[in-house]
């Protein structure tokens, strides 16, 4: 993970805040992209991991994510008190806007759609560029949704968190042994990273 951007603090404190549900008006973007843009915050997993998650891969009750992309073998990801909370909201929206949507197909399954039948691959990068168009406009130095994940790394490094919890957090192999670890070790980490988090995006 090179090339962090400068101002990791001041780049997540930012997107927190401005990305709160309900989004202000003059944003010129959609409530859902408050929650995905959190939920890169709260996870850290790349826009483009985050576009495939499905209301099926999302255990609330055990607070797992099953990440499945492509050919890859399914993950199973721990969430954190405040990232499956976030889901949670992000799904019952979902589940409204299908109620009022008649071009909603009645079995979708994907968590966020962006518009009618796009894919994973075209809502990241419709996600990415409303990132960039919203950055733009609040004078932001760091303008790529990426960049959220990088701060996450820069920040976990500089307050000195291991590599192995950082491993888990961002979901890196080389970075820990995850076949060595159980899911509650891999548990323990995200909540490390929601304390960070919460003590940045709380402070002045």
């Amino acid at each position: 993970m090179k090339n962090a951007p400068i101002g990791a603090e001041e780049t997540l404190r930012n997107a927190w805040r401005t990305f709160q549900p309900p989004l202000a008006p003059e944003l010129g973007v959609p409530d859902e992209f408050g929650y995905f843009v959190q939920l890169a915050i709260a996870t850290l997993a790349r826009p483009s991991t985050l576009a495939q998650a499905k209301v099926r891969d999302i255990d609330v009750k055990r607070k797992v994510w099953l990440i499945q992309e492509g050919k890859s073998s399914p993950r199973l990801l721990p969430l954190s008190p405040l990232a499956t909370t976030l889901f949670k909201d992000a799904i019952e929206r979902r589940k409204n806007r299908k109620i009022v949507a008649l071009s909603w197909e009645a079995n979708a399954d994907e968590i966020f759609r962006g518009q009618s039948q796009m894919s994973a691959a075209n809502l990241s990068f419709l996600m990415t560029r409303r990132f960039a168009k919203v950055a733009r406009q609040m004078s932001w130095p760091n303008h790529r949704l990426y960049d959220l994940r990088r701060s996450g790394y820069a920040l976990m490094e500089e307050v000195g968190l291991s590599r192995n919890v950082m491993g888990h957090v961002l979901n890196l192999p080389d970075l820990h042994a995850a076949h060595l670890d159980d899911i509650e070790t891999r548990r323990a980490a995200v909540i490390r990273w929601e304390e960070l988090l919460m003590r940045v995006v709380e402070s002045d």
